[in-house]
């Protein structure tokens, strides 16, 4: 007779599978926040040949060049400043992205600008959310 070398309530104890016995803990900040860096990276590829196509045809000509990646951005962006995080690194993440983006001489704007209160207001209700998600805060 067979032994068994584990039963359905215990863990796996060989290594014959690749994928972990536990899923590692993710959060979806993270994968909003590469969202983001690919949004970003899209849109100043698409700033750089839209002013190659503006020195060829006039300035304003290639506006239409940049209206997809932008609105991709700035939607990306509203869905990252507003979600809150699930665990202290998604937290920190989140944080040390928003700084990121402050103090890049390129982005600091978009952190930065009076006239998009709504999008602030949404940063810190979320990070208010992402305390609370963490147990910082109750």
């Amino acid at each position: 007779m067979t032994q068994a070398d584990r039963v359905h309530s215990t863990p796996r104890t060989d290594s014959s599978s690749n994928r972990p016995m536990f899923p590692p803990i993710t959060d979806p900040i993270l994968e909003l926040i590469e969202a983001h860096r690919r949004a970003r990276t899209a849109l100043m590829t698409a700033m750089k040949t839209q002013n190659r196509f503006e020195k060829c045809h006039g300035a304003g000509a290639g506006n239409w060049v940049t209206t997809q990646p932008c609105h991709h951005e700035n939607d990306v962006f509203e869905e990252l400043a507003a979600a809150s995080a699930t665990t202290p690194s998604g937290l920190l993440a989140k944080i040390e992205y928003f700084h990121e983006l402050a103090t890049d001489d390129e982005w600091a704007w978009i952190i930065l600008d009076p006239r998009d209160e709504g999008t602030t207001v949404a940063l810190f209700e979320s990070l208010a959310a992402s305390l609370k998600n963490v147990g910082v805060l109750s």
